[in-house]
């Protein structure tokens, strides 16, 4: 019995594409049953990366990223998210677009930043939902703009993600502080002189 469960997780393990590799580059970087390896877990990565394997891609990005293993390179860091990000990866679509939100702040930057996090948002990535509504805050407050803000928080304090609740309820009370200031300044202008 215990032969045929651990025979049925290595045929598993080898019918994804550098699987294996992986779970050697997640053995050394974690230090389980080996010693503790970043460099040597990059390198696994990097082997299973090559076949395609979505989470190495996303390991990449993060060691690039936070110089784990390597030398810290955002622009590395940046390919290696993108490549997992256009498999669907809704981690590397989010920190992705954190990379292009802390970059220089302007109407490109900012659209790839929104576009990544709506596309890790659609698949109920809560903290993409809470920076959908900041990037939307940092835009303006036209119309769509305040409904694009209420709509991401709530969505993400719905989903019980703790700062965009404590955000929503801050927003929703500015919110309601506008609109009574709106309708005093209405209730003025209609006022017979």
């Amino acid at each position: 019995m215990i032969i045929m469960a651990v025979t049925s997780v290595v045929v598993f393990a080898d019918n994804i594409p550098g699987q294996s590799q992986y779970e050697k580059g997640l053995q050394l970087y974690q230090g389980y049953g080996v010693g503790q390896n970043f460099a040597k877990a990059v390198k696994m990565w990097k082997k299973a990366a090559k076949k395609g394997h979505v989470k190495a891609k996303f390991s990449l990005g993060y060691c690039y990223a936070n110089g784990v293993g390597v030398e810290k390179d955002i622009e590395e860091a940046k390919q290696w998210y993108l490549e997992a990000a256009e498999q669907g990866n809704a981690d590397a679509q989010y920190n992705l677009g954190l990379i292009y939100l802390s970059g220089e702040r302007n109407t490109e930057t900012m659209t790839k930043a929104i576009e990544m996090f709506e596309k890790a948002a659609a698949q109920e990535h809560v903290r993409a939902m809470n920076n959908l509504a900041y990037c939307y805050s940092i835009i303006g407050k036209d119309w769509q703009d305040v409904s694009l803000i209420t709509r991401w928080l709530k969505a993400a304090a719905d989903k019980g993600y703790w700062k965009a609740k404590v955000a929503y309820d801050e927003w929703a009370e500015e919110m309601e502080e506008e609109r009574r200031a709106a309708q005093e300044r209405r209730k003025h202008r209609l006022r017979p002189r």
